[in-house]
């Protein structure tokens, strides 16, 4: 229950306002203090305060570090991110740091993050339209780069290990998992009146799956980096300018962190959290490939990689980026009748690509596919309609891609 007084379990009213004191201004006064419980030794508080002439919003996470000790979303913000920046230093760009919320106090009994009011869920039911998927992306990639310098040189924590594939007596257990996960999909299937052959061939599957995601999700990549592991609508916040439309965007919900290739989150964001038409290309080479070379030539380091050889990993991992994704939409799925038809998206005609301008690979003259994004974005949302995510016609969809590959 909401605690109108400021006196929560963490927290009192004089807390908030010596940390405030602290932490934004010495002589600032907090006001409006108010207290939420979110989960076991988890409070949000809010409160509001003048600021250098202005009335502001605040927000924190208030955690009880005794009772969140092996809360691995925490350890990734409390912990970790703060030691890869501190490690890594400030660059010549300041707006590279890691796209979580910041911790701004901690003592030996609790720990408060900043989560900026100013940063909004988006419609978990609804495709990001392209201006939020450019802002996402930019987020991945700066989480990616970051981390990256930082494991370039340093070895990464045991809580970061996907157990799944490093310790032998997980991997029947894995099996077992994955085959259930892979026959909600097949569900899907047969929901939206897929034939017993289609299905069937997804099920078949199964006898790939461990070594799919092992090597998929293997540091034996181009980019090992830290991986949220599940970029998807639901885990992630963006932050609007004064023209209403996106301009940052952080990650939410990080107990999937893994130490992996990042390339296996790319895969994920792209597939559940937008219309996978016509943008692939666009979004991996100007947009992520651009993002991550200039955050790390920020801090003086060059990209060991070509665009080309990114984008060779990418599509070698493009069977796994099906599957997974199916998987997360599956959940989504809602039991049903089984349909006799399903309809199928007008293609709309691309037009002949013109050369773009790349500040990092110069001149480029992309396929037609990525120069339509922009053009008919708004027009496969229209052929959708605006109700959002068929989850299970998006699954459809991708195990048709999968099937052919």
């Amino acid at each position: 229950a909401e605690k109108k007084d400021g006196q929560g379990k963490l927290t009192t009213r004089e807390t908030i306002q010596r940390i405030a004191g602290s932490v934004i201004r010495s002589n600032i006064l907090v006001q409006d203090v108010s207290s939420v419980s979110k989960a076991e030794g988890i409070e949000e508080v809010r409160f509001s305060a003048e600021d250098l002439g202005q009335r502001r919003s605040f927000c924190w996470s208030v955690v009880d570090n005794q009772l969140n000790a092996y809360n691995k979303d925490v350890w990734v913000k409390r912990d970790l991110a703060p030691t890869i920046m501190s490690y890594i230093g400030v660059s010549s760009k300041k707006d590279d740091a890691l796209p979580f919320a910041r911790l701004i106090y901690a003592d030996n009994k609790i720990s408060v993050f900043d989560e900026d009011p100013a940063y909004k869920k988006p419609n978990p039911e609804k495709p990001l339209d392209e201006q939020h998927l450019k802002v996402g992306i930019k987020a991945l990639a700066r989480m990616h780069a970051v981390s990256f310098l930082y494991f370039a040189k340093n070895s990464h924590p045991a809580p970061l290990s996907n157990t799944w594939f490093t310790d032998p007596d997980q991997r029947s257990e894995a099996k077992a998992i994955l085959e259930q996960q892979l026959d909600k999909v097949a569900q899907a299937l047969v929901q939206e009146g897929k034939s017993t052959d289609e299905v069937n061939r997804v099920k078949s599957f199964k006898n790939i799956m461990f070594n799919l995601y092992q090597d998929a999700e293997s540091t034996n990549s181009l980019l090992p980096v830290l991986c949220h592991g599940l970029p998807t609508l639901s885990n992630i916040q963006f932050k609007y300018g004064a023209d209403g439309l996106p301009m940052d965007a952080r990650f939410i919900n990080l107990s999937s962190c893994l130490y992996g290739s990042g390339l296996a989150d790319l895969h994920i964001f792209i597939n559940t959290s937008g219309e996978n038409v016509a943008r692939e290309d666009f979004l991996l080479r100007f947009l992520y490939y651009e993002t991550f070379a200039s955050i790390l030539r920020s801090y003086g380091e060059k990209v060991a990689f070509s665009y080309d050889d990114l984008k060779a990993e990418f599509v070698k991992k493009r069977l796994y980026g099906y599957i997974r994704s199916s998987i997360i939409l599956s959940q989504k799925v809602k039991t049903s009748g089984i349909k006799t038809t399903s309809q199928t998206v007008p293609t709309p005609q691309m037009s002949s690509p013109r050369p773009v301008e790349s500040k990092i690979l110069g001149k480029f003259l992309p396929q037609a596919k990525t120069t339509a994004v922009a053009k008919f974005s708004a027009k496969i949302e229209t052929d959708r309609g605006n109700d959002g995510y068929n989850a299970a016609t998006k699954i459809c969809e991708m195990m048709q891609k999968a099937l052919k590959l």
